[in-house]
């Protein structure tokens, strides 16, 4: 049988691809159409009653992939699964038939299980760099700076442009910006260890305590469908799963979870935000079941399938926009822990999970928690958004404001990397985002923040820099500090040479003329202020922000009459 991690990203690398391309190359089947084997689906049925079957807790198929697929991919043994299924009271008769129906599916699909302890979804180029915290022990912070540490020699070895000297010219900065451009986020590997699949106190060492974390995929709460709309709901997942290369019929399936399912009675005393997270987390798995263990790519499904997708010269509808939104749930993991942590601040309600979740007692072990969720499941959303255009309607979303002040502190060379690969991204988008439409629905406005993406004269690509105000000398690490000023302060004189290249050209065109004045005011102030007031950083800085001023006020508005703003602060 063909391993899923033969090499690489351990289930979605390209050398995967190339050492099996999707399906088995024994039955020459494609992605996620084994060749059909009647003994082992009349099994795979037989199971499916099972997993479908509601429990104390809700069905198996509440929390986990339609078929169980990602059981399958994962060695859970069997005396794992009948423990679990134990302590969710399922039936002696209905544990056995979903035993056999996950043999029968490593049997139909040729799976060699990945390690459940090794596997990290979406963990870019398959491992972590840098020492990982002792099994059954939760990260420190310490060992967080220590990663940063070796993510930043990684870069060095990597020689990588926008660490050396300040970019002085327009040349030196396109020629940085399309070295960050080609960097595939997928590939590169990073110090931030993401969420293994499921964590369970019952692996922790002997001699230590149990290990708690709900840290993971696997939600505590389970889902099903409305009732009345049983019938209807499997006839979709049973079109699904016959046939889940149609990327239409998988998006049919993911559209209808908000339409025919909701949280499970039970809840075990969860609040709202704690209801809204574990759906959240259901609705990832559908996306990771899909991708990983059944197609068995890197490939993120298409967001604007059913709709026209942005391009050089249309933007996205409303509607289209929402909805790319709402299949982008793994950034919304991420960002209800952020409103309501797993510790009690003065400034946040922590989130109330179901009872049984395993939520550490201590109040700094679940302030660990809650960053290592945020950092984990932000950036596997980045890897597939990398302008951040599809992570939620409002500008702290799209300007990272979220993402990035959790990594300020203990990650910054990861913060200084992510500003500068977003900030091309984000001037790099296509054309069509210049003048999108897509109002903000989430503060009921008709603020068009995703509008000004696609080029360089505009304040979007900029964006990503207001998390530095106030907070631009926070790095006390002397290994890591001028590596970092010398990054964030590059990403931006980037910027400016390659605006400058734009309005240089003939019929020079702005967005935004406003607030693109503003941003280069403040960010001329910045230039004076503490460790980058110093000629290793802002030399000729002066001359080149004056030239740019004048150039912007000369150049054509093109930004549309109707496109709506929130106040000025948000936009610089």
């Amino acid at each position: 049988m063909r391993s899923f991690a033969c090499a690489g990203w351990l289930l979605v690398s390209s050398s995967l691809l190339a050492c099996g391309g999707g399906g088995s190359s024994e039955s020459g089947a494609g992605a996620g159409n084994p060749p059909t084997d009647p003994a082992l689906d009349a099994v795979i049925q037989e199971g499916l009653k099972a997993f479908r079957k509601p429990g104390v807790r809700g069905a198996c198929a509440g929390c986990h992939s339609p078929d169980g697929i990602d059981i399958a991919a994962i060695d859970y043994d069997e005396a794992t699964i009948r423990r679990r299924a134990e302590a969710d009271q399922v039936g002696a008769e209905e544990t056995d038939a979903i035993v056999a129906m996950i043999d029968a599916l490593r049997k139909k699909h040729a799976i060699v299980p990945v390690s459940k302890a090794a596997y990290r979804p979406y963990q870019p180029g398959g491992e972590v760099l840098g020492e990982l915290p002792p099994e059954g022990e939760m990260d420190s912070y310490e060992r967080r700076e220590a990663r940063d540490r070796v993510f930043l020699a990684s870069l060095e070895e990597q020689k990588l442009r926008i660490l050396d000297g300040a970019i002085d010219s327009i040349d030196k900065a396109a020629a940085v910006a399309d070295e960050l451009d080609a960097i595939d986020l997928r590939k590169l590997r990073v110090g931030i260890p993401f969420d293994r699949w499921s964590e369970d106190p019952f692996n922790t060492p002997a001699g230590l305590p149990p290990f708690e974390s709900v840290a993971e995929w696997i939600p505590w709460h389970a889902q099903r469908p409305i009732l009345g709309m049983d019938e209807a709901w499997y006839a979709i997942v049973d079109d699904y799963l016959a046939d889940p290369a149609d990327e239409g019929k998988f998006w049919r399936f993911y559209d209808a979870i908000d339409e025919m399912t909701e949280p499970d009675a039970w809840n075990g005393g969860a609040d709202e935000p704690g209801i809204a997270w574990n759906r959240e987390k259901w609705k990832s798995v559908q996306i990771a079941q899909h991708m990983l263990f059944r197609m068995r790519t890197d490939e993120y499904p298409n967001v604007w399938h059913g709709s026209e997708p942005p391009s050089e010269t249309t933007g996205p509808t409303e509607s289209a926009r929402n909805r790319a939104i709402d299949r982008n749930p793994i950034w919304h993991v991420g960002d209800i822990i952020r409103v309501n942590p797993l510790h009690c601040t003065g400034a946040s309600t922590c989130i109330e999970l179901p009872d049984f979740s395993d939520v550490p007692e201590d109040e700094d072990i679940r302030e660990l928690q809650t960053d290592v969720i945020q950092q984990s499941w932000f950036w596997t959303a980045w890897e597939y958004d990398a302008p951040l255009l599809i992570a939620g309607n409002g500008i702290p979303s799209i300007d990272g404001d979220y993402f990035l002040s959790t990594l300020m502190n203990r990650y910054a060379i990861h913060h200084g990397f992510l500003m500068a690969k977003g900030m091309v991204a984000k001037a790099r988008a296509p054309l069509g985002w210049l003048n999108a439409k897509a109002p903000d629905r989430d503060r009921n406005k008709e603020d068009h923040n995703a509008a000004g993406h696609g080029k360089w004269a505009s304040p979007r690509p900029f964006l990503l820099t207001r998390q530095l105000e106030g907070t631009r000398h926070v790095v006390g690490d002397p290994a890591r500090q001028p590596a970092h000023t010398r990054m964030v302060t590059n990403a931006i004189r980037m910027g400016l040479y390659l605006m400058k290249k734009e309005l240089d050209a003939p019929n020079p065109t702005v967005f935004d003329k406003e607030s693109t004045l503003k941003k280069l005011a403040i960010l001329k102030s910045w230039f004076h202020d503490g460790e980058w007031d110093d000629p290793l950083y802002n030399t000729g800085i002066d001359p080149l922000i004056d030239e740019l001023v004048g150039k912007v006020a000369a150049a054509t508005e093109i930004k549309d009459p109707s496109i709506q703003f929130p106040d000025a602060s948000d936009i610089q």
